[in-house]
């Protein structure tokens, strides 16, 4: 039976999302020099911490958060170099303050920008109708 996302993981995810806004608009010389380095060293303690301070969903679980933000990090280590440099340096934003650190973000910020260039480029968004085409 496949694993369903902890509900303190969601909001993990929506604060990351919501604050990358800001960090999309205006992005850090450190996010561009930590994208260069290599694989990024997120600090998913204190996120987890900050999450669970906040008990806005009872079900949030430190314990959780950390296990399933390092199963991201395992995950995103082993295809980090399949990204282009850019993708990985965009997506930082939604995974390094002004937004919560973590790799689940990343990690869905990254696959669902690879989804789009696949869109892009294999021109499906043309053809569905009443749809704008992505240029």
């Amino acid at each position: 039976m496949p694993r369903l996302i902890a509900p303190s993981l969601l909001f993990i995810a929506a604060l990351a999302l919501a604050s990358s806004l800001v960090s999309a608009l205006l992005p850090s010389a450190s996010t561009a020099a930590a994208s260069a380095r290599g694989f990024p060293n997120l600090d998913i303690n204190s996120a987890c911490r900050d999450v669970a301070k906040l008990e806005l969903n009872r079900a949030s679980n430190y314990s959780a958060c950390v296990s399933d933000e390092n199963a991201a990090r395992a995950q995103l280590e082993k295809e980090w170099a399949s990204y282009p440099a850019d993708m990985r340096e965009q997506c930082m934003g939604m995974a390094t303050p002004p937004a919560l650190p973590s790799y689940l973000a990343l990690q869905a910020c990254l696959s669902t920008a690879k989804d789009a260039e696949r869109l892009a480029k294999s021109g499906l968004n043309q053809q569905l109708p009443g749809t704008p085409g992505i240029r």
